[in-house]
């Protein structure tokens, strides 16, 4: 684990079953022994999934300004009609609801990423209701 030794130590502890670690073409360090691709595939499968967070996060912080700042959308919910407490239940469940087909579908290629897409959406109109209920400011 240190930075001068290419090996794992707690791997290769006594009475380890581990084999030796496998040393990474252009010596750029020492590759995981269970790992089958090599590490740009890896590295492309990391920026993947850092692409999907940040955009994920960028949604929600899109969608949860947006529900709290519009003044229309925050006069509705704070009406407490059957109308916003409708639309508020339907916003809380709709996640709950979309995951049920992204868990049984999650290796399909272009839908998962829609259900995926749809969800954050989701998640980020619930996100945005639960802002309305707190009293940061003086208004």
């Amino acid at each position: 684990m240190g930075k001068h030794s290419h090996h794992d130590v707690e791997a290769r502890a006594a009475g380890s079953s581990f084999p030796p670690p496998v040393p990474v073409a252009g010596g750029g360090g020492v590759a995981c022994t269970y790992m089958i691709e090599g590490t740009q595939l890896w590295w492309a499968f990391i920026r993947k999934v850092c692409a999907i967070v940040a955009t994920q996060l960028m949604v929600t912080v899109a969608v949860a300004a947006t529900v709290y700042l519009v003044p229309a959308i925050r006069l509705f919910f704070l009406a407490r009609t059957a109308a916003s407490l409708a639309a508020f239940v339907l916003i809380i469940v709709a996640p709950l609801i979309v995951m049920l087909p992204t868990m049984f579908l999650r290796k399909r290629h272009p839908i998962n990423l829609i259900l995926l897409a749809l969800f954050t959406i989701c998640m980020s109109c619930a996100i945005g209701l639960g802002c309305l209920s707190v009293k940061g400011d003086k208004r």
